[in-house]
């Protein structure tokens, strides 16, 4: 980022009283940038990712000598995996210098360690500016050992805005979709950047319960499990069979505390279409950690972990991505002037359909009223205040840290706590310190007494809305690795809970008899093309609903046995009758094909999980059952959080 963009960043950040800030340039030298950056020192740690601190950090264990890693380096515990994606993913290099940062925090004595990008602000609403995130560190308790930050992301009104610095321009938010009602998401499909958040970690508390240096789980997020981050091929191979039951990690280990309310962050990802087209050009192939990416030298460094490798991932919505940078490249490598005006008013299409606001503005305030958008200008008032006031400081000749933590106590305009406009929650008064209500998920599921269906987790929200968060598929990979287990469709929580069938009547051997049945014929190319094998397939095809409100051991038992049949039938499924569109290898892509997959690769193909990720989608795609069937595919299949 620019020198002014980087100055107004850390003023504010050191402004809500982060101590130490750790920043990592991956381009290794960039002059005008350290110069800003080095007014900030002490509080600032200016690391230079420079050959000679990859080949120290990042390389191959050769002993003692000061250029080399050496085998206790924390690194160590994740290059077998992602060490192969240095050169290529910059997924990859984000989470080893969150790994150095940790160490870094460790050795310092810091408590708490956030994972943040240069276009995104900590948020929290309601508090006086300065000394916030200390305030809220301490509000949230002694047990706590990892905070989620939702994000909200920024909704630009016109493609021709050009922005300097993003933080002291008025602008509205859209509300993290994770929490929007079914209704809310109706209104508003359009989401660009990511919805899982940033996360922060107690760096001291998780050493003193586990003994273990801060390892991140991937870019947003920090391990809760280190025996799958270090192997995550072999976890996520394991988590394919929905029976498997990892081992529980003990709840006083791991708290975590979700969080949106109180504390948020703020994602200035697309505020303007060139700031996008970076972004669309970093997901330029859809996917990430694609080992075909990998340079030779890294897979001959590697070679010995190959089993560990990171596999490609999809990225979510990748189907989209790899349409606008089509368009985007389309617009650098045109021909004739003609050609190129068409290809931006395309990209410019895009660009207004999934960030910009709707263009009425009675439709803008129909969704800020409805919670869908929220006017967060107020934000930006209190960014620039606090940018008037220390610009006067350091112009009186003291330093930029001096300025940024003055005494405690001293007080500021009310406009530096940040409250926005009328869609912006209301907060404590100026001054004010409230203490953050932690509720927990006592009401899911059939069993009609409270019980701590999740108990690692506290949420900011209403009870209701943080049961509804946390059974979202996207922490589904987390709860599987601190130990929860299948009830029933979409509800994975901690073992040991009463869940009652909730399902129609049932009868579970005949069900058996049936799917056994088909295990047995399935493996005869004849029978599967016999009319009593379709018979029998369209009647567990029926039964199907049932078995997933099932739930229990019986239930895992039987939908592993309905996986095994459903890949018999797909190896041996002859060719449609009628011709249908194919996959480059020939594949039948129809919508039953998908809906099979999907339901073999899954706990079973769900109408609602697959409404929430075609969301990310572009309406065209949406528009076409096949094409986001086949997005989705690739989605659950290859992205690891969406649990195999």
């Amino acid at each position: 980022v620019a020198a002014p963009w980087a100055q107004t960043w850390l003023r504010y950040h050191l402004a809500l009283g982060f101590q130490r800030v750790y920043i990592f340039l991956d381009k290794g030298d960039e002059p005008e940038l350290e110069a800003e950056l080095k007014r900030f020192e002490p509080a600032v740690r200016l690391v230079k990712s420079t050959p000679e601190y990859r080949d120290r950090w990042w390389g191959g264990v050769c002993g003692d000598d000061a250029g080399c890693a050496r085998a206790n380096d924390p690194e160590q515990q994740l290059l077998p995996g992602i060490g192969v994606h240095t050169e290529s993913e910059h997924m990859a290099r984000q989470m080893l210098y969150a790994v150095r940062a940790g160490a870094l925090a460790a050795q310092a004595g810091a408590s708490w360690l956030v994972h943040m990008d240069a276009d995104e602000l900590v948020h929290l609403p309601g508090r006086t500016l300065r000394g916030a995130a200390q305030a809220f560190f301490a509000d949230v308790g002694p047990s706590v050992t990892h905070v989620t930050f939702l994000n909200d992301e920024v909704a630009p009104a016109s493609a021709d805005k050009r922005v300097s610095v993003p933080f002291t321009e008025p602008w509205t938010f859209k509300r993290n979709i994770l929490l929007n009602s079914q209704e809310q998401k109706q209104m508003e499909r359009r989401q660009i950047g990511y919805f899982s958040g940033k996360q922060a970690v107690h760096v001291q508390r998780w050493a003193k319960a586990t003994g273990q240096p801060v390892l991140p789980d991937h870019v947003t997020s920090y391990s809760y499990n280190l025996e799958c981050t270090v192997n995550k091929p072999a976890c996520t191979e394991r988590m394919q069979d929905i029976s498997t039951v990892f081992p529980e990690v003990p709840a006083e280990r791991v708290q975590i505390l979700m969080a949106h309310s109180t504390a948020r962050i703020l994602h200035y990802g697309a505020t303007t279409l060139e700031q996008f087209a970076r972004r669309v050009a970093m997901r330029k192939i859809g996917a990430s950690f694609d080992p075909a990416e990998a340079s030779e030298d890294r897979k001959a460094l590697f070679k010995s972990s190959e089993e560990k490798w990171w596999p490609s991932q999809e990225y979510p919505g990748g189907q989209f991505w790899r349409e606008m940078y089509d368009v985007l490249s389309g617009e650098l490598n045109s021909g004739g002037s003609a050609d190129k005006k068409a290809t931006l008013k395309k990209s410019l299409d895009l660009y207004k359909q999934v960030v910009l606001l709707p263009p009425s503005r009675g439709d803008v305030d129909r969704l800020l009223k409805a919670g869908v958008l929220q006017d967060m200008s107020g934000v930006a008032t209190g960014v620039k205040k606090l940018m008037e006031e220390l610009g006067k400081c350091v112009e009186a000749g003291k330093a930029e840290v001096e300025c940024a933590r003055l005494p405690e106590g001293q007080a500021m305009d009310a406009a530096l706590s940040g409250k926005g406009g009328a869609a912006e929650e209301k907060g404590p008064t100026e001054g004010s310190t409230p203490k953050v209500k932690l509720t927990k998920c006592m009401h899911r599921g059939p069993h009609p007494e409270p019980q701590n269906v999740a108990p690692h987790f506290y949420c900011d929200l209403s009870e209701a809305e943080c049961c509804n968060l946390l059974s979202s598929s996207l922490w589904r990979w987390e709860k599987r690795s601190l130990g929860y287990k299948w009830y029933s469709r979409l509800e994975w929580w901690g073992p040991g809970l009463e869940w009652p069938s909730s399902g129609p009547d049932f009868d579970v051997e005949e069900f058996r008899t049936l799917v056994r049945w088909l295990k047995e014929a399935g493996k005869d190319p004849a029978q599967v093309n016999s009319p009593e094998f379709s018979a029998a397939l369209a009647k567990m095809e029926g039964g199907f609903e049932a078995l997933m409100s099932q739930g229990g051991q019986e239930g895992q038992d039987l939908l592993k046995e309905v996986s095994e049949v459903l890949a018999l039938v797909m190896a041996q499924a002859p060719p449609p009758e009628e011709p249908v569109e194919t996959t480059e290898d020939g594949t039948p892509m129809d919508a039953k094909f998908w809906k099979l997959e999907i339901a073999q690769a899954t706990d079973g193909f769900d109408p609602e999980d697959f409404e929430e990720f075609a969301q990310s989608l572009t309406p065209e795609v949406r528009g076409n059952e096949i094409a986001a069937l086949k997005a989705y595919y690739a989605h659950v299949k290859q992205n690891y959080r969406e649990d195999l």
